[in-house]
């Protein structure tokens, strides 16, 4: 099954490296469907290098928006997307060559994953460095609902790195929260996919490139300690406003430790530190059979421990 991938590249003032972000994608292996580009009310030459490639391109689309933010911007990329996948892109990056490929590849014959995302190689000034490997090879997360609103864990990356299927983002896209995310809305898509319910997957591969320069908005403030302590406070605020939003049908609030259990399950690869928070948090949350739910989160991770031991050994 093929499915129709749609480009969304938010801009401020990014004039000057607009034509590498597009050239990028352009340039891909497996061509996108469509290319948006919405600039966010910018005040330099971006909306004219947008139109260059609109008239060399029937792809490229262009959104000409007043100036709200890049949560803005994502709301009126998503609106006028007609994609089945939705990716991202910041208008200072650029994608590396076979990324759209590599998406297909995964959505195509992976159904159950919604949100994807890869690794990125950072260019600063003369030096370059990939994000640091959370596993040795891809890696599917399972859904990360109790990971996201319990431990208020990140799992994601940067806004360039993000993709989601459509019909996961129509969950909690257009959001209502653009006044507080005029930068940093990556928070927004990572976040919102996991207390949706999107089931996560990690192209564990630099298949974007991330520049840092002098007008990075979040960049530099987020190496500073203060801003990322507060980075984390906006962080716990949104999970906050985004779980009421979530459809609750989809759960049976009565028994969390069943629910619990039941996303433990979903991680194909669990390692031992998996199976200790999420025992952890059946024991804390208890309810109707706590124990029994708790002694199955271990028989399940030695029983997958035991068959990946032993295909390994097959292998060998």
């Amino acid at each position: 099954m093929t499915v129709k991938i749609s480009v969304l590249i938010n801009n401020y003032n990014y004039g000057r490296y607009l034509d590498r972000a597009v050239t990028s994608v352009l340039a891909q292996t497996r061509a996108a469907d469509e290319i948006i580009i919405v600039d966010d009310g910018s005040t330099d030459d971006s909306l004219a290098v947008a139109r260059r490639w609109a008239e060399r391109d029937a792809r490229v689309r262009i959104i000409a928006s007043e100036n709200g933010g890049q949560l803005s911007a994502f709301n009126a990329g998503f609106t006028a997307a007609t994609g089945d996948i939705l990716t991202f892109l910041d208008a200072d990056d650029e994608y590396l060559p076979g990324w759209l490929a590599r998406l297909a590849d995964v959505y195509r014959k992976l159904p159950d994953i919604d949100f994807a995302f890869c690794l990125r190689e950072v260019v600063q000034g003369e030096q370059k460095y990939t994000d640091a490997a959370s596993a040795d090879d891809d890696f599917d997360y399972g859904l990360t609902f109790f990971r996201t609103l319990l431990a208020q864990e990140w799992i994601g990356n940067s806004t360039s790195t993000l993709s989601a299927r459509r019909s996961l983002l129509a969950k909690y896209l257009p959001s209502s929260f653009e006044p507080d995310y005029h930068v940093n809305a990556d928070q927004i898509l990572v976040l919102g996919a996991s207390l949706m319910l999107g089931r996560k997957f990690q192209i564990n591969e630099p298949m974007v490139r991330y520049h840092v320069h002098g007008q990075n908005l979040w960049w530099h403030s987020a190496n500073e300690v203060a801003n990322h302590m507060q980075m984390k406070h906006r962080q716990r605020q949104l999970i906050g406003k985004l779980v009421p939003t979530f459809d609750s049908s989809d759960l049976v609030w009565g028994n969390l430790s069943r629910l619990i259990l039941d996303e433990f399950k979903t991680i194909p690869a669990p390692r031992g530190s998996d199976a200790r928070r999420y025992s952890r948090w059946i024991r804390r949350f208890g309810g109707r059979g706590w124990c029994w739910h708790q002694l199955r989160v271990w028989v399940r991770y030695w029983e997958l421990l035991t068959h990946n031991q032993q295909v390994t050994g097959q292998g060998g």
